[in-house]
């Protein structure tokens, strides 16, 4: 976990937007997914079932940011 943060830290702080999915994780992937992730709107904690409206979530977010830039 301590690597994955020392990783996940150095992608934001040169300007990479991290997205982070806990798919029916216990609990230490799910918070090491939160703390790798951009912020909380880049973070989410879904089951299987709903992993498909999370990408669709993510993609259309991409969308606006490219959009806007």
């Amino acid at each position: 976990d301590a690597n994955l943060s020392t990783i996940c830290q150095s992608a934001r702080d040169n300007g990479v937007v991290v997205y982070a999915i806990g798919v029916e994780a216990p609990t230490a992937g799910l918070n090491a997914m939160q703390d790798c992730a951009s912020s909380q709107a880049h973070y989410f904690d879904v089951d299987g079932e709903d992993l498909n409206d999370t990408f669709s979530s993510i993609a259309r977010s991409l969308q606006m940011l490219r959009l806007t830039q």
